[in-house]
């Protein structure tokens, strides 16, 4: 039986087709190619359709509900699309640009705090209560060999608190570990 993540990089590639692209290379098929047909196109669309349904619903077709997405999962084409930042930033940041590539209409968005909590029971953050029992997520030292930081900043009420920034190193190691992070995070 075809996996999950299969059936979404299938998708993936009948998407291309539909549009005319070769899914491996990314190169446009030319103008004159039986693929780009008209009755070619309806049926990669009807594929896509049919896939939508089996993903939505892991593979039980009987009982289909369009509100229902599929956890999120990322194909190694739309990590490649993943926009990477030079500059350390949020990882609110970071996460609006991982689900910028991926498909929200049929799967769910991945949440910062799957990720955050997933690099604190992996020893990269862990939690510090404030005086006031506000809990906040601080680096560790095991943070700072995939090049997390923090940066000091002061709300518009005089309270102090750390950002925690991640740049490209932190960026490629959460991209390297996003599906897994994703499946964690759906099964607590």
């Amino acid at each position: 039986m075809i996996e999950f993540n299969e059936m979404v990089t299938l998708r993936e590639k009948v998407k291309y087709l539909a549009n005319g692209v070769d899914p491996l290379s990314g190169i446009p098929f030319p103008n004159d190619t039986i693929l780009i047909s008209n009755d070619n196109k309806k049926i990669f669309k009807q594929i896509i359709e049919i896939l939508d349904r089996v993903l939505r619903v892991d593979g039980k077709i009987e009982k289909i509900d369009k509100r229902f997405k599929c956890s999120f999962y990322i194909t190694d084409d739309q990590l490649s699309k993943v926009k990477l930042s030079e500059t350390p930033i949020p990882i609110s940041t970071f996460t609006y640009s991982i689900n910028e590539v991926i498909d929200k209409s049929m799967m769910k968005k991945i949440q910062a705090t799957q990720i955050t909590n997933w690099l604190m029971k992996n020893g990269y953050l862990q939690e510090f209560e404030h005086d006031d029992g506000k809990i906040f997520k601080v680096l560790t030292e095991k943070s700072k060999e995939i090049g997390m930081s923090s940066e000091s900043k002061e709300n518009a009420y005089g309270r102090k608190y750390e950002v925690n920034l991640y740049n490209l190193k932190s960026q490629k190691f959460i991209l390297n570990n996003i599906n897994t992070i994703a499946n964690v995070s759906s099964v607590i």
